[in-house]
């Protein structure tokens, strides 16, 4: 049995750049037409969370604004998995600096 590949680590200015390409969305069969919807929450080498990135697949048109909506409620929420960012959080850090 195959292990997962080890997430990629990269610096948080970067983060929009592997979702803008693709690199970080998932196709999903709860999704109408199995569209990549949702809100992609992006962690920290922590382990705790950096992000949360909303994207929505455009086939589903809000009758009042014509702005993309998401395909089905509720969102689905993802793990993204194949990514980490850089990096220890507000509360680690804070942490390190308090302890005696």
């Amino acid at each position: 049995m195959s292990q997962p590949p080890m997430p990629k680590v990269i610096a948080a200015e970067d983060m929009m750049t592997h979702f803008d390409n693709g690199f970080c969305l998932k196709y999903s069969r709860s999704n109408p037409g199995h569209c990549y919807c949702g809100r992609y929450l992006v962690y920290w080498t922590c382990g705790h969370q950096h992000a949360e990135v909303v994207r929505k697949c455009a086939a589903q048109l809000s009758l009042i604004t014509r702005l993309p909506i998401f395909c089905r409620t509720p969102t689905p929420r993802v793990r993204v998995d194949n990514i980490l960012i850089h990096g220890r959080c507000d509360d680690c850090l804070g942490a390190k600096n308090t302890a005696v």
